[in-house]
């Protein structure tokens, strides 16, 4: 299992999803767990941190129980397939929020929150990329049987 390297390239996008979901999101929830409502200017719509947190520890989930289905390569790549549109769908909704924000009001740990699914986009690609050639590896050994 460890020496696949699509099971790094997931240990390491559930790092990025998960660590970073617990420092941005998980000091100011044990504190104060509403303190998550965030107004946006010029829009009569608040944006909630909760949403992120959720989906930020979904994708961290997600890529954790991917590493363990190395067996099953299909359902291994679906669930990357799952994983890469949480990641999009939350940075679309990161970049309308950025978007209606001015960024010198912004706090590092907004903007650090932005490149999160990004990293975590690329490391999961790069395990698809993996899962695919090892089928292809496959594939051709039972052409040769």
């Amino acid at each position: 299992m460890i020496q696949r390297i699509q099971t790094i390239h997931l240990l390491i996008a559930f790092l990025i999803s998960g660590v970073c979901a617990y420092l941005i999101f998980g000091k100011e929830a044990f504190y104060d767990p509403y303190n998550f409502l965030i107004e946006i200017p010029h829009d009569q719509y608040q944006f909630s941190f909760r949403f992120l947190e959720n989906s930020l520890f979904l994708v961290a989930g997600i890529s954790f129980i991917t590493i363990f289905l190395f067996k099953k390569r299909s359902v291994q790549r679906f669930f990357c397939i799952l994983n890469q549109l949480f990641n999009l769908s939350i940075f679309t909704v990161l970049v309308y929020y950025i978007r209606n924000t001015d960024i010198n009001t912004m706090s590092y740990q907004e903007l650090f929150l932005l490149f999160t699914p990004l990293f975590s986009m690329i490391f999961t690609s790069l395990a698809l990329a993996g899962i695919k050639k090892d089928e292809a590896l496959i594939k051709s050994m039972d052409r040769l049987r």
